[in-house]
């Protein structure tokens, strides 16, 4: 997995390569986390050239968005194509990525 940070106005877009998964979700957590005490308030995830997430991965995703809710910020999916949409909500169900 790689994920690089990009800024447009007050929004960090953050480009995630790979998979994000259980080898993967303590570094993305690190990663967020780090964005979030260094001011971050409102991130993008664009997952165009994410090609797998699992339950983990999106544990980082949700634990990050809590965070950053508390701050007044949230956190924003973009960008995942249906491979990856499709997986997750057949697992999740009732929870929607494209939303």
């Amino acid at each position: 997995m790689e994920m690089n940070i990009r800024k447009v106005g007050a929004v960090d877009i953050v480009d995630v390569h790979g998979n994000l998964d259980t080898s993967t979700a303590l570094e993305a957590e690190n990663f967020f986390t780090s964005m979030i005490e260094e001011g971050a308030r409102k991130i993008v995830v664009n997952g165009i050239a994410l090609d797998y997430i699992s339950s983990a991965g999106l544990r980082v995703l949700l634990v990050s968005g809590k965070k950053l809710k508390e701050l007044d910020g949230e956190l924003r999916l973009a960008g995942l194509n249906e491979s990856v949409t499709c997986v997750e909500s057949d697992q999740f169900g009732s929870f929607d990525l494209n939303k």
